[in-house]
Protein backbone atom coordinates (compact mmCIF):
# COMPACT_ATOMS: atom_id res chain seq x y z
CA UNK A 1 0.00 0.00 0.00
CA UNK A 2 1.36 3.40 -0.92
CA UNK A 3 -1.32 5.65 0.58
CA UNK A 4 -4.56 5.63 2.54
CA UNK A 5 -7.43 8.07 2.95
CA UNK A 6 -7.26 10.07 6.12
CA UNK A 7 -10.95 9.40 6.80
CA UNK A 8 -13.70 6.93 5.98
CA UNK A 9 -16.54 7.63 3.58
CA UNK A 10 -20.16 6.50 3.89
CA UNK A 11 -20.76 6.68 0.15
CA UNK A 12 -18.69 5.17 -2.65
CA UNK A 13 -18.99 8.30 -4.78
CA UNK A 14 -17.47 10.42 -2.00
CA UNK A 15 -14.45 8.10 -1.88
CA UNK A 16 -14.11 8.32 -5.67
CA UNK A 17 -14.31 12.11 -5.48
CA UNK A 18 -11.54 12.09 -2.86
CA UNK A 19 -9.29 10.06 -5.19
CA UNK A 20 -9.79 12.63 -7.94
CA UNK A 21 -9.11 15.46 -5.51
CA UNK A 22 -5.76 13.93 -4.57
CA UNK A 23 -4.83 13.53 -8.24
CA UNK A 24 -5.91 17.04 -9.19
CA UNK A 25 -4.24 18.83 -6.30
CA UNK A 26 -0.86 17.10 -5.96
CA UNK A 27 0.86 20.23 -7.24
CA UNK A 28 -1.04 22.56 -4.87
CA UNK A 29 -0.80 20.48 -1.73
CA UNK A 30 2.16 19.57 0.47
CA UNK A 31 3.60 16.38 1.83
CA UNK A 32 4.78 16.38 5.43
CA UNK A 33 7.21 13.73 6.67
CA UNK A 34 7.23 13.42 10.45
CA UNK A 35 8.24 11.13 13.30
CA UNK A 36 5.34 9.62 15.23
CA UNK A 37 5.11 8.73 18.94
CA UNK A 38 6.55 5.25 18.29
CA UNK A 39 9.66 6.64 16.61
CA UNK A 40 8.50 5.65 13.11
CA UNK A 41 8.44 8.03 10.16
CA UNK A 42 5.20 8.71 8.34
CA UNK A 43 3.94 11.07 5.69
CA UNK A 44 0.68 12.90 5.18
CA UNK A 45 -0.64 14.90 2.24
CA UNK A 46 -2.17 18.16 3.39
CA UNK A 47 -4.40 20.43 1.29
CA UNK A 48 -3.98 24.20 1.06
CA UNK A 49 -6.69 24.53 3.76
CA UNK A 50 -4.56 22.32 6.10
CA UNK A 51 -6.96 19.37 5.82
CA UNK A 52 -5.16 16.00 5.75
CA UNK A 53 -6.33 14.20 2.61
CA UNK A 54 -4.05 11.14 2.60
CA UNK A 55 -1.61 9.37 4.91
CA UNK A 56 1.08 6.73 4.60
CA UNK A 57 -1.02 4.21 6.49
CA UNK A 58 2.17 2.66 7.87
CA UNK A 59 5.34 3.72 9.63
CA UNK A 60 8.85 3.56 8.18
CA UNK A 61 12.01 2.86 10.14
CA UNK A 62 13.86 5.86 8.74
CA UNK A 63 13.04 9.24 7.23
CA UNK A 64 14.60 8.32 3.88
CA UNK A 65 12.16 5.44 3.38
CA UNK A 66 9.19 7.73 4.07
CA UNK A 67 10.58 10.31 1.65
CA UNK A 68 11.01 7.59 -1.01
CA UNK A 69 7.36 6.64 -0.50
CA UNK A 70 6.38 10.27 -1.12
CA UNK A 71 8.37 10.24 -4.36
CA UNK A 72 6.53 7.08 -5.46
CA UNK A 73 3.17 8.73 -4.72
CA UNK A 74 4.15 11.77 -6.75
CA UNK A 75 5.22 9.53 -9.64
CA UNK A 76 2.41 6.94 -9.60
CA UNK A 77 -0.71 8.74 -8.34
CA UNK A 78 -1.53 10.81 -11.43
CA UNK A 79 -1.91 7.72 -13.65
CA UNK A 80 -2.88 5.05 -11.09
CA UNK A 81 -6.07 3.08 -11.56
CA UNK A 82 -8.81 3.72 -9.02
CA UNK A 83 -10.06 0.30 -7.98
CA UNK A 84 -13.76 0.18 -7.25
CA UNK A 85 -13.83 -2.96 -5.15
CA UNK A 86 -17.07 -4.81 -4.55
CA UNK A 87 -16.76 -7.47 -1.87
CA UNK A 88 -13.18 -8.43 -2.79
CA UNK A 89 -10.46 -7.86 -5.38
CA UNK A 90 -7.52 -9.83 -6.70
CA UNK A 91 -4.12 -8.13 -6.69
CA UNK A 92 -1.24 -9.10 -8.95
CA UNK A 93 2.13 -7.83 -7.76
CA UNK A 94 5.85 -8.39 -8.12
CA UNK A 95 7.61 -9.47 -4.92
CA UNK A 96 11.14 -8.64 -3.74
CA UNK A 97 12.50 -11.72 -5.56
CA UNK A 98 11.00 -10.38 -8.82
CA UNK A 99 8.38 -13.13 -8.91
CA UNK A 100 4.76 -12.41 -9.84
CA UNK A 101 2.18 -13.30 -7.20
CA UNK A 102 -1.53 -12.89 -6.60
CA UNK A 103 -3.63 -12.41 -3.50
CA UNK A 104 -7.31 -11.82 -2.82
CA UNK A 105 -8.30 -9.02 -0.47
CA UNK A 106 -11.63 -8.28 1.14
CA UNK A 107 -12.84 -4.73 0.55
CA UNK A 108 -11.83 -3.91 4.13
CA UNK A 109 -8.20 -4.66 3.17
CA UNK A 110 -7.90 -8.00 4.95
CA UNK A 111 -6.15 -10.78 3.09
CA UNK A 112 -8.55 -13.61 2.15
CA UNK A 113 -6.30 -15.80 -0.01
CA UNK A 114 -2.78 -15.92 -1.35
CA UNK A 115 -1.51 -17.86 -4.36
CA UNK A 116 1.29 -19.35 -2.28
CA UNK A 117 3.87 -19.33 -5.05
CA UNK A 118 5.67 -16.93 -7.31
CA UNK A 119 5.66 -17.02 -11.11
CA UNK A 120 8.28 -15.78 -13.53
CA UNK A 121 5.59 -14.28 -15.79
CA UNK A 122 2.75 -11.92 -14.84
CA UNK A 123 0.39 -13.86 -17.11
CA UNK A 124 1.00 -17.02 -15.08
CA UNK A 125 -0.19 -15.23 -11.92
CA UNK A 126 -3.25 -14.02 -13.83
CA UNK A 127 -3.87 -17.60 -15.00
CA UNK A 128 -3.78 -18.66 -11.33
CA UNK A 129 -6.50 -16.11 -10.55
CA UNK A 130 -8.64 -17.40 -13.40
CA UNK A 131 -8.21 -20.96 -12.12
CA UNK A 132 -9.40 -19.94 -8.64
CA UNK A 133 -12.39 -18.11 -10.15
CA UNK A 134 -13.33 -21.20 -12.19
CA UNK A 135 -12.69 -23.89 -9.60
CA UNK A 136 -13.37 -22.41 -6.15
CA UNK A 137 -17.17 -21.98 -6.42
CA UNK A 138 -17.85 -25.68 -6.94
CA UNK A 139 -15.00 -27.16 -4.92
CA UNK A 140 -15.83 -29.63 -2.16
CA UNK A 141 -15.04 -28.74 1.42
CA UNK A 142 -13.38 -31.66 3.20
CA UNK A 143 -12.34 -32.07 6.79
CA UNK A 144 -8.80 -33.31 7.52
Amino acid sequence: MLAAASEGYTRRRDAKRAVETVRDTLDDDRFEVYEDNRGEYRWRLTAANNEVIATSGEGYTDRGAAEEAVERIQEYAPDADALDVGFAAFEVYEDAAEQWRWRLRHRNGNLIADGGEGYSERTAAQDGIESVKRNAPGADVVEN
